[in-house]
């Protein structure tokens, strides 16, 4: 399930290269038009976008019953440092929906406030605070990198990455604490 699918190329990139047909992919966008980019893409029977909240649709899923739930470049009302009362309900809520063995993928970005490059010890803490505040969550990271993964694509990473002084990603890979994974 990816949170925030937008135009859906990295969905169906996935679906694409997923050896198992029985798989159902799920994409969640809230804008329209983005919902609708991601819906004129070539069929393929096993994806489903949906035009909607993901907070809405996510809180309607029975618990421990989604393999993967991927967030790439979420709107700072999900990840910013300020807000964190704000959106660390809503990562509690993907936690109990995530499987006992499954994974959270987030890429995510750090910004200087004037857009100048970000320096290389704000970015250290900032991804400690990351894997801190994920953590007492109940998330375990499993692996925590630099920039995206090269086979992720999305309108905005291609643009992100394509600044990597004063936009700087990570990728963090999370299971459950309690689960036992090899990623």
């Amino acid at each position: 399930m990816e949170l925030g699918s937008g135009d859906g190329r990295l969905l169906a990139e996935l679906a694409h290269n997923s050896i198992k047909s029985n798989v159902l992919f799920i994409g969640i966008e809230i804008e329209t038009s983005e919902h609708l980019k991601a819906c004129e893409l070539p069929s393929n029977e096993n994806i489903l976008f949906i035009n909607e909240s993901y907070e809405i649709i996510v809180a309607d899923f029975p618990d421990e019953s989604v393999d993967t739930f991927i967030s790439v470049l979420p709107h700072p009302k999900y990840v910013d440092q300020c807000l964190q009362n704000i959106w660390l309900p809503f990562y509690e809520i993907v936690l109990r929906k995530l499987k006992k063995l499954g994974l959270f993928i987030l890429v995510t970005e750090l910004t200087n406030d004037l857009f100048q490059p970000v320096s290389n010890s704000a970015y250290v803490v900032w991804k400690q605070w990351l894997q801190m505040i994920f953590s007492s969550i109940g998330f375990k990271i499993e692996l925590l990198n630099d920039g995206a993964p090269h086979d992720f694509s999305s309108r905005y990473l291609d643009q992100f990455s394509a600044d990597h002084e004063r936009i700087r990603l990570v990728t963090i890979v999370m299971t459950k604490a309690d689960s036992i994974t090899k990623y």
